[in-house]
């Protein structure tokens, strides 16, 4: 027979991550995956940007739905289509729709959905919170499973007498309304810690005005509830005369335990993540630390081939200049020398110049005079 549990968290994005992301033994849980009004695989952004946008960021952030299977009734693939279904049906109850991404486990005995709601409307912004609210979902979800021909748990009925059904109509007083009313606060007060347990719902129902005391019926554990209604008068009732399990001992013992358990995985699972996430940006930081002290390495080798460089460039710079001035100083010598050879060839020729004029004046007076003495 399917069965249903319902509990609320304050940290739907762990809820989601968890139940998409989880793994058992290094295998994942979720083995199919749905959405209503949400993409499954990014509900987390999704359901923050709603939460964003109408400032809705404190407080119960969403609800968590146990869808749950007997074994072999129901593959992955249908138990998920029940799931999409069900919060389809559940939406139309409401008077406006809630994203949900539906995420279906089998790694228990039993093949179950975590159905995953927003308790903040995409539509209007408007807030769901109440907890115990929920339990309509019991009565949806059995004639889903009627409608597929799949079993359904036995229901205890709700023993409403006829005088609060009519008190109720008529919009009087009835104090075990206003009892179960504050059951039901107190509870969805309770559900939304990170460590819910039985000590602290009492206190809750003790700050509401009620009393719980710890009866037997019959050897079987049971609460009994105290307290001053509006007319001023002193009220007992045992939990199973308020008309449903969900006020009994058992069933509220039972939905904290299983409240506190899927808190534990799911703040096990954030660490387990933190961690993941610690160990890359770790290294990633080695890494980078490494890249930047290997780029440092090679910009002061750039540095070091460019200052070898420069200095070989300068070098080359210098011996050019002294081949240059060695060039230089050789031309120079070159045309001293060259002036120096015509210097002497002007020399020779004017001393040979003077000779020959010598000679022509010598020869001239002798044929004047005749030869010297």
């Amino acid at each position: 027979m399917s069965t249903i549990q319902v509990s609320s968290t304050r940290n739907v994005i762990a809820a989601l991550k968890y139940a998409r992301d989880g793994k058992d033994k290094e295998q994942d849980k979720c083995v199919a995956q749905s959405g209503y009004g949400t993409n499954p695989k990014q509900s987390e952004w999704e359901f923050l940007a709603v939460r964003n946008a109408y400032q809705k960021k404190n407080g119960i952030q969403g609800h968590i739905i146990i869808q749950s299977f007997p074994t072999g009734e129901v593959s992955p693939k249908q138990a998920n289509q029940l799931g999409l279904q069900l919060i389809t049906k559940i939406n139309e109850q409401l008077p406006q729709e809630y994203q949900a991404a539906i995420y279906t486990h089998r790694n228990t005995d039993q093949i179950h959905n975590h159905i995953i709601i927003n308790a903040v409307s995409a539509e209007n912004g408007r807030k769901y919170t109440k907890y115990k609210q929920w339990e309509f979902v019991k009565d949806l979800n059995d004639e889903l499973m009627q409608a597929h021909g799949l079993s359904v748990p036995e229901r205890v009925a709700e023993r409403e007498t006829l005088v609060e059904q009519k008190l109720t109509e008529k919009g009087k007083y009835s104090w075990k309304a206003d009892l179960k009313q504050r059951i039901n606060q107190a509870m969805d007060e309770v559900m939304s810690k990170v460590e819910p347990t039985i000590d602290a719902f009492k206190q809750q129902l003790k700050q509401l005005g009620v009393l719980v005391h710890d009866r037997k019926r019959k050897g079987v554990p049971i609460f009994m509830y105290q307290f001053t209604d509006e007319e001023e008068k002193d009220r007992k009732c045992k939990d199973f005369k308020l008309g449903g399990a969900n006020y009994e001992k058992a069933e509220i013992e039972s939905d904290i335990q299983r409240q506190r358990i899927q808190n534990i995985q799911i703040q096990q699972q954030a660490r387990r993540k933190q961690a993941y996430e610690s160990r890359n940006a770790a290294d990633i930081d080695a890494f980078i630390e490494m890249a930047t002290n290997t780029s440092s390495a090679a910009r002061n080798a750039i540095e070091r081939t460019d200052t070898r460089t420069e200095e070989s460039r300068t070098l080359a710079e210098q011996s050019a200049t002294r081949t240059n001035q060695s060039k230089s100083a050789i031309r120079n010598a070159e045309h001293a020398r060259e002036n120096r050879e015509a210097e002497r060839k002007r020399h020779y020729l004017e001393t040979q110049q003077r000779i020959r004029e010598a000679n022509q004046r010598r020869a001239a007076r002798e044929r004047d005079y005749g030869p010297s003495l």
